[in-house]
């Protein structure tokens, strides 16, 4: 939405009052980045999508150096359609920049980005979890449902067990990380 008024990226300018206010509320902050001011034209080619979702998290980047007492997490993990390459998401070494400052957390939430392309458990997005998890680690990842949308793709019990039952690289202590420790850290809240 940040783009529907001017173009100019939503991290300052007349964003700032918005963010030193919702900062001074010291609470998490979830964003959802998109490609950028161009992709509100419709003209755009996946080429540009990607690139204007670089510059997304290069100004992600940015904000986090303004706020680095904040803690933020990306709802919707990425876009992982645009990482795609054939059955497999091949994510290029910038979109692991803005999580270098220690206080960026992702969502894991692959069925309802992908669940119109790959099936229930998701074997092809397993490799992808293994790096998030050896990239960023557990306690920085968050499983998240995006209920009821992905109802489209698969129910919320396979949008629990592709992860509990099938991705066996994952160690008790990731598990209990991804499905609610991270998000019960973030928020403060008491998780048993």
């Amino acid at each position: 939405l940040a783009y529907l008024s001017s173009p100019e990226p939503w991290d300052d300018g007349y964003f700032r009052p918005f963010w030193e206010a919702a900062i001074a509320l010291d609470v998490p902050i979830f964003l959802t980045l998109g490609t950028g001011p161009a992709s509100l034209s419709g003209a755009t080619t996946a080429a540009q999508q990607r690139q204007g979702y670089l510059e997304e998290l290069a100004i992600l980047e940015r904000w986090l150096e303004r706020y680095p007492g904040v803690t933020c997490s990306l709802t919707h993990g990425f876009p992982w359609r645009l990482f795609l390459d054939g059955d497999q998401i091949r994510l290029p070494e910038a979109v692991w920049q803005p999580f270098q400052a220690g206080n960026c957390h992702l969502e894991v939430c692959f069925p309802v980005r992908l669940g119109d392309l790959f099936d229930f458990p998701y074997r092809e997005v397993w490799p992808t979890l293994a790096l998030l998890v050896q990239r960023l680690g557990a306690d920085r990842l968050l499983w998240g449902t995006d209920m009821p949308f992905q109802n489209r793709f698969c129910t919320y019990r396979q949008s629990r067990r592709w992860l509990e039952h099938y991705c066996d690289f994952l160690s008790p202590a990731d598990l209990t990380a991804i499905m609610g420790g991270t998000a019960g850290r973030l928020l403060g809240l008491q998780t048993s």
